[in-house]
């Protein structure tokens, strides 16, 4: 649980400071973090609901989550859809990656480092 909270702490500021340095060159702050507000909650809006509802669709609700805030800050803001859904994927992707990689953790513990491997395409045919 505590490892859980730390990533996704983790992956949210990373998605914040991604997120604003790829629009800092052709909006002011305010929407940038803005339209990262409604990101965010339309996430957690989509976690919170597969939380009850739907506990196997939670990547799928959350995905959907964040694209309907960049949807609403893409159509409040006036912002530019394309350089907005760019850096929406470029700031998103490293935080789902370490949740993912949160929920890596009881089986590479239990079972040895060795167990990554299967996981990882690179140790194939890097």
């Amino acid at each position: 649980m505590l490892t859980n909270i730390t990533f996704n702490l983790l992956g949210v500021l990373i998605f914040l400071f991604i997120f604003w340095k790829k629009l800092k060159e052709d909006y002011f702050p305010a929407l940038i973090f803005s339209t990262a507000f409604y990101m965010l909650a339309g996430a957690l809006l989509g976690f919170a609901v597969s939380y009850f509802l739907f506990k196997s669709y939670w990547f799928w609700l959350a995905f959907g989550g964040a694209c309907l805030g960049a949807l609403l800050g893409i159509l409040r803001l006036h912002l530019k859809p394309y350089e907005t859904i760019e850096a929406g994927v470029a700031s998103l992707l490293p935080w789902f990656g370490l949740i993912f990689f949160a929920d890596l953790g009881p089986y590479v513990f239990c079972s040895g480092p060795c167990s990554l491997l299967p996981h990882c395409p690179l140790c194939f045919f890097g």
